[in-house]
């Protein structure tokens, strides 16, 4: 929890939900509480939640695996020193003007 609150570039919002998932893991990161737990420890409402995961999720802070904990909860990883992301790999190349 104490990585936490080293972070820079997490708004309070991030920050407040990164402290909640990190209270909940285990050493590893990784933990499965509800959307409604931690909307009970935060104060904030589920689509709240949920947007704030999504953004650290992007940010590379937070690994969701959908129901793969306990209970067939998502499993949450958290990180405090994330991988930047790779940018999109475009396999094909885009279609040449006036081909079907």
């Amino acid at each position: 929890m104490s990585a936490v609150f080293e972070l820079h570039d997490v708004d309070s919002a991030e920050r407040l939900v990164l402290l909640a998932l990190a209270d909940h893991a285990d050493d590893q990161g990784r933990c499965y509480p509800s959307i409604r737990r931690l909307c009970e420890r935060t104060s904030m409402s589920d689509r709240g939640i949920q947007k704030v995961l999504g953004r650290l999720s992007e940010k590379g802070y937070l690994a969701v695996d959908a129901n793969a904990g306990q209970g067939g909860a998502n499993l949450y990883v958290v990180s405090t020193t994330p991988e930047p992301r790779s940018p999109p790999n475009h396999v094909h190349p885009p279609p040449e003007p006036g081909s079907p």
